[in-house]
């Protein structure tokens, strides 16, 4: 949790009340969220509309993995990545076969 933190540059304790639920977060939250682990605010805040604690949505090894894999890649096979993504997820929402 300090480290989480230290890379969002938010209080630690900010952070312990958010996970414990004793606060909401807010849109500083988010943004440190999305500093900490390189990802666009977009994906944090999608998050937030569909009701899904960043945190929690983003503290599965599997993701852990990809984040940081994603993170050694130079920026436009980051961006293809995303777009990959994107992609996939736009075709598990409309039952298109993978």
């Amino acid at each position: 949790m300090r480290e989480l933190a230290r890379r969002a540059k938010i209080d630690p304790s900010t952070v312990s009340k958010i996970l414990s639920g004793e606060e909401n977060p807010g849109p500083k939250f988010y943004q440190g969220i999305a500093r900490a682990f390189s990802l666009p605010l977009e994906s944090i805040e999608r998050l937030d509309r569909e009701g899904i604690n960043p945190l929690t949505a983003i503290s599965d090894s599997f993701t852990d993995d990809l984040i940081a894999i994603s993170q050694n890649l130079p920026e436009q096979a980051k961006k293809e990545l995303l777009l990959f993504a994107h992609y996939l997820s736009w075709r598990i929402s409309h039952n298109l076969p993978l």
